[in-house]
C-alpha cells in the first residue's frame, strides 16, 4: 500500500526539483515568477496529465511570456515591452527602443522693445530760439483772413485779462488809499490771465509777433513783406477785438461803477512821448521774455509758471503794452474819462507801439540771433576775416 501512496509525492518532488534547478526561480525578477511557480504546482495540476521536467519548464516560461501579473489585484501602468525577451538569460535579444527625441526648445521670444525717448522737460536757450524761428516761419504761410481773425482773438483775451485786473484792484479803494503798492500788486497778479489765454488758446498778438517774425527774417525763413503783412493784420485784429470787448462791457454795465479804467486812461494819455516810448520798450521786452521762458517748458504747468512772473514784472515796473491800452483807454473813455481819440492815438498808442517794436524785435530777436542764430554766425565770419587779414599783414611785415 505504501508504494501507491508515495507515487504522487515522488511525482511532485520531481517537478519541484526541476523548478528549483531553473535560474528563473532565484533571479531578481519580482515575485510574479514565484507566484507562477506556486500556481503551476497547485492542487489543480493533479487533474492534468503527468509531464516531464522539460515540458513543465516550457509550460511555466510560456505562461510568463503570455501574461502580466499584478500581485494583490493591482494593475501596472507600465506598458509591456514589445522587444523579444530571452526568459533564460533575462536579457533583451534586441536593443531597447531609443527614447523619443526631446522636443526642440522653443525659439526665444523677441522681447526687444522699441524705446521712444520722451521730449526733454525743458529746452535750453538755443533750442527755444529755434522754436521761436519756426513759429515765425509758420506764420508766413497763414492766410490773411486767418491772421486777422486770430488777431481779434488776441484782442479779446487781453481785454478779458484787463477786465479781471480792474475788477480785482478797482474794488478796494480803502487799500488803495492806505497802500497803493498792494493795489498795484493785486492788479499785476491777475492781469497775466489775458496773456495766458493768448498763448494757450492760439492767437496772433502783435507784441509777440515783433519777435517771432524778426527772428524768422534773421534766419532766412521769412522776408520783409511777410513781416509787414503779419504785423499789419495782427495789429488791426488786436484793435478790432479790443474795441469789441469795450462795446460788450459797456452794454453789460460790468464796469459801470468801477473808476479804475477811467483813471488808467487819463494817466496813460498824460505821459510824455519819450516816457511812453521807453515804457513800451520795457513792456514788450518783458512780454517777449515771458514767451521765451514759457517756451522752455513742454508742459502746461511749466508754461504757466514761466510766463506769469515776467508779465507781473512789466506791470509793476510801469510798462506800457499797446494792445492792453487798446482796451484800457477806450474803456475809460466809455466810462467818462476826458480823453479824445486823437489823444489816445498820438499821445499813447503810436509811441507805445514803437517802443514795443524795439523791445521785441531788437532787444529779444536781435540779441538771441546774435547769440544762437544767423546774425552771430555772420558776425563771427567778419571777425575771423578781419583777424586773418591782420595776421597776414603781420607776416608780411616780418
Amino acid at each position: 500500500m505504501a508504494a501507491p501512496m508515495l507515487a504522487p509525492l515522488r511525482q511532485r518532488s520531481s517537478k519541484l526539483a526541476c523548478l528549483l534547478s531553473s535560474k528563473r526561480f532565484f533571479s531578481a525578477q519580482p515575485q510574479n515568477d514565484q507566484f507562477l511557480a506556486g500556481k503551476a504546482l497547485s492542487g489543480r495540476e493533479e487533474e492534468q496529465e503527468s509531464q516531464s521536467p522539460a515540458q513543465t519548464r516550457a509550460t511555466i516560461e510560456q505562461t510568463l511570456q503570455s501574461r502580466t501579473f499584478a500581485p494583490f489585484g493591482l494593475t501596472s501602468a507600465a506598458k509591456p515591452s514589445t522587444s523579444p525577451f530571452d526568459m533564460q538569460t533575462r536579457q533583451f535579444s534586441a536593443p531597447v527602443p531609443a527614447a523619443a527625441k526631446e522636443a526642440a526648445p522653443p525659439a526665444p521670444v523677441n522681447t526687444k522693445v522699441e524705446i521712444v525717448s520722451a521730449p526733454p522737460a525743458t529746452l535750453n536757450p538755443a533750442q527755444v530760439y529755434d522754436a521761436i524761428v519756426n513759429i515765425g516761419a509758420y506764420k508766413v504761410d497763414a492766410p490773411a483772413w486767418k491772421t486777422f481773425i486770430l488777431g481779434c482773438a488776441a484782442g479779446f483775451y487781453v481785454s478779458f485779462g484787463g477786465t479781471f485786473a480792474c475788477q480785482v484792484a478797482g474794488q478796494i479803494p480803502a487799500i488803495a488809499a492806505a497802500n497803493p503798492g498792494v493795489q498795484k500788486l493785486m492788479f499785476a497778479g491777475v492781469f497775466p490771465l489775458g496773456l495766458l489765454l493768448v498763448m494757450m488758446c492760439g492767437s496772433e498778438l502783435f507784441t509777440g509777433n515783433t519777435a517771432y517774425m524778426t527772428a524768422a527774417i534773421y534766419e532766412g525763413k521769412a522776408k520783409i513783406n511777410h513781416l509787414i503783412k503779419n504785423w499789419t493784420l495782427s495789429y488791426a485784429g488786436n484793435l478790432a477785438g479790443s474795441l469789441f470787448v469795450v462795446a460788450l462791457l459797456s452794454a453789460s454795465g460790468v464796469l459801470a461803477y468801477n473808476a479804475m479804467p477811467a483813471t488808467l486812461a487819463t494817466f496813460k494819455c498824460g505821459l510824455p512821448l519819450m516816457e511812453a516810448f521807453t515804457r513800451g520798450i520795457i513792456c514788450n521786452w518783458m512780454v517777449c521774455a515771458a514767451v521765451w521762458v514759457a517756451m522752455c517748458s513742454n508742459t502746461l504747468a511749466g508754461r504757466i509758471m514761466g510766463m506769469w512772473p515776467p508779465i507781473m514784472g512789466f506791470i509793476l515796473m510801469g510798462g506800457e503794452h499797446s494792445v492792453a491800452n487798446m482796451f484800457f483807454i477806450p474803456m475809460g473813455m466809455a466810462l467818462g474819462a476826458p480823453i479824445t481819440w486823437d489823444q489816445f492815438v498820438f499821445n499813447n498808442l503810436l509811441p507805445v507801439t514803437a517802443g514795443n517794436i524795439v523791445g521785441g524785435a531788437f532787444f529779444m530777436a536781435t540779441t538771441y540771433s546774435m547769440a544762437f542764430g544767423g546774425l552771430g554766425k555772420k558776425f563771427q565770419k567778419k571777425i575771423d576775416a578781419v583777424t586773418k587779414a591782420a595776421a597776414a599783414q603781420q607776416i608780411e611785415k616780418k
